[in-house]
């Protein structure tokens, strides 16, 4: 069996998915098809970055999109 492959997400990817952006859905399935059951890894500093923009994001549709 061989190991798993992860794949990082950073800030914008997550926030373009939650916008429903067409072409991070679409780079997400290519993934999905072409690599067997991929994890999806989020850093801590992904997580940071979220936390941050949601209490002082750019624009009010950043912070709308968490």
């Amino acid at each position: 069996m061989s190991n798993p492959i992860e794949i990082a997400v950073d800030t914008n990817v997550l926030l373009d998915l939650a916008d429903g952006n067409e072409t991070v859905l679409d780079c997400l399935n290519l993934i999905r098809e072409r690599i067997k059951d991929p994890i999806i890894v989020v850093l801590p500093a992904v997580i940071q970055e979220l936390a941050q923009i949601t209490d002082s994001g750019d624009t009010a549709k950043e912070k709308g999109l968490l």
